[in-house]
């Protein structure tokens, strides 16, 4: 808790190719964001490499680099330190794109990221995901 009773938490933050832990509390659009989507990001394992994946549709769907794909063994970790097996839907390596199906999640439409309208990308936007592997990080993108 803040000095003035407000809820406050230490959130990992990019700024400039550099993360630092900073003191984020209710009402800052950071904390704001990073209470939203948060536990909508998973860590995406395969046999040789991981990456950071988010659910879509009805939440027992995950969205991942197709390169994290590339493994007959996938299995996704959640906020909440569950683990749940994987398995390829569909793969764009063009776009460097796979849809993953998660085996044994329970469908829950408000685990799912609402993707932007094409409209929308002009607003500012921001990157949330665990590179290498760390903590969740929340960054201010750059267009």
């Amino acid at each position: 808790m803040g000095a003035s009773g407000e809820n406050c938490e230490l959130i990992s933050v990019g700024i400039n190719e550099g993360i630092s832990e900073q003191k984020l509390c209710d009402g800052d659009l950071l904390k704001e964001i990073y209470d939203d989507v948060g536990p909508k990001v998973v860590t995406v394992h395969g046999a040789r490499t991981s990456g950071t994946g988010f659910f879509v549709e009805n939440g027992d769907k995950v969205i991942t680099n197709a390169h994290v794909a590339i493994s007959e063994s996938l299995s996704i970790s959640t906020g909440d330190g569950k683990t749940y097996p994987a398995f390829v839907q569909k793969y764009d390596d063009t776009n460097d794109l796979a849809l993953l199906t998660i085996v044994g999640i329970e469908p829950d439409q408000k685990r799912a990221i609402k993707l932007a309208d094409k409209e929308d990308l002009s607003k500012q936007f921001f990157s949330v995901g665990h590179p290498s592997l760390g903590d969740l990080t929340i960054s201010p993108g750059r267009s």
